[in-house]
């Protein structure tokens, strides 16, 4: 997809201290990916070999899956050939510090020569998250949640004006919680408004997505 939009109006938002521009780019497919869909099909033939290896991958830091990698060459394409950072006027780009999302970041924006950092809020709901004093049904974790909302304050406090964060699907889908935006897709790249006064970020729009969305559209 092509970019639709006007800078010169993000700008002037920005100028007056409304909004800032966020680009959520969710890591291309991962193994963990990968594995999270083995392991359903596993359950449903009730192979319990294959469930323990599918599950293995899971709660470690994946590197990306061979589809993974070409979802990255394919979105970093057409990065360029749309000079995606030069019309954007992206300043800065951050991501996770997990490995899927390093990659995925190093290889569409590695090359920008735009300031890339790492930040751990970034990070993605683990299981080591959970906080056993909460009920069950209700938000598990206070320390995701934290991050969550160091998050906001961050893009709120930074000088930068166009940011991308390169992360990852639950973390985003709770970054977008009161917009009701829908999960990202592996590779997706999802242009947001970011509402200084509320610490919001709108539903978004889809600029760019993978030919092939993976074998896997759970949120990891």
């Amino acid at each position: 997809m092509g970019i639709a939009f006007s800078l010169e109006k993000a700008n002037d938002d920005f100028r007056k201290g409304g909004t800032k521009q966020v680009y959520l780019v969710r890591h291309a497919e991962s193994l963990a990916n990968v594995s999270s869909y083995n392991l359903r099909q596993c359950r449903c033939n009730k192979a319990l070999a294959a469930c323990v290896e599918a599950g293995s991958s899971i709660c470690c830091d994946p590197p990306l899956s061979e589809i993974g990698q070409m979802q990255v060459e394919e979105i970093s394409a057409q990065l360029e050939s749309d000079r995606f950072v030069e019309v954007a006027g992206v300043q800065l780009v951050a991501h996770s510090e997990y490995s899927r999302a390093r990659a995925t970041c190093e290889g569409m924006f590695g090359s920008s020569g735009v300031p890339i950092v790492e930040l751990g809020i970034l990070n993605e709901w683990h299981v080591t998250d959970i906080d056993c004093s909460l009920a069950p049904g209700t938000n598990c974790s206070r320390a995701f949640e934290a991050r969550v909302e160091q998050t906001k304050k961050w893009l709120a406090l930074r000088p930068e004006h166009v940011i991308c964060l390169v992360a990852h699907g639950i973390f985003f889908e709770r970054l977008q919680e009161e917009s009701g935006g829908e999960n990202l897709y592996n590779g997706e790249i999802r242009r947001c408004t970011f509402d200084l006064a509320s610490l919001t970020m709108d539903v978004g729009v889809t600029l760019y997505c993978p030919s092939d969305f993976s074998s896997d559209e759970c949120l990891e």
